[in-house]
C-alpha cells in the first residue's frame, strides 16, 4: 500500500511530507532486497 495514497486522506501538510519520505525509504529497502547480491555494497 502506498503511504503518499492513504496519508493523503488528511489535510495536514506535515503528515504528507512524513508520506512521502516514508515512501522513499521503502522504495531503497525494496531496491536493496531485490538487488543481485554482487551489487550489494560490502563494508
Amino acid at each position: 500500500m502506498d503511504p503518499v495514497a492513504v496519508l493523503q486522506m488528511t489535510s495536514n501538510a506535515a503528515v504528507a511530507e512524513v508520506a512521502r519520505e516514508v515512501r522513499e525509504r521503502l522504495q531503497r529497502v525494496k531496491a536493496f532486497l531485490t538487488a543481485p547480491s554482487s551489487a550489494i555494497p560490502r563494508g
